[in-house]
């Protein structure tokens, strides 16, 4: 039997293969475990003056949230897809309102205020 000569490229189609194999393994972890995690986020009071907020998601993580600047009247947002690419320009004053981020947990967050001393939370990815 004759020997194959060794390839370059089966070593890094063996490496690509075994990060698939993690990513898919890690998906369906969080896929199980993380959708449709649902929390009741409380705004606490702050001592600051510097009008940062304090958003308590659940126990273990407690946000100190700072406002954001959007830096553009008019932002342009763009994703694609592989066959298509979308354009939408989106108001920054309209989104700078309630636009609050944690450095520290490096999160941004868009945080209405509702009556009766509630929250609305939304996440941007």
């Amino acid at each position: 039997m004759k020997a194959v000569p060794y390839l370059p490229y089966r070593a890094q189609a063996k490496s690509l293969f075994a990060a698939t194999c993690y990513y898919l393994v890690f998906s369906a972890f969080l896929n199980k475990h993380c959708s449709g995690f649902i929390v009741y986020p409380r705004l606490l009071e702050s001592r600051d003056r510097s009008g940062q907020l304090v958003l308590h998601v659940h126990d273990g993580l407690t946000l100190t949230l700072e406002k954001s600047s959007v830096l553009a009247k008019n932002l342009q947002f763009v994703s694609s897809t592989s066959s298509h690419s979308y354009t939408e320009i989106l108001n920054g004053e309209e989104l700078e309102r309630n636009l609050y981020h944690d450095t520290t947990h490096k999160s941004s967050l868009i945080v209405h205020q509702v009556p009766e001393g509630g929250v609305r939370v939304k996440t941007e990815h």
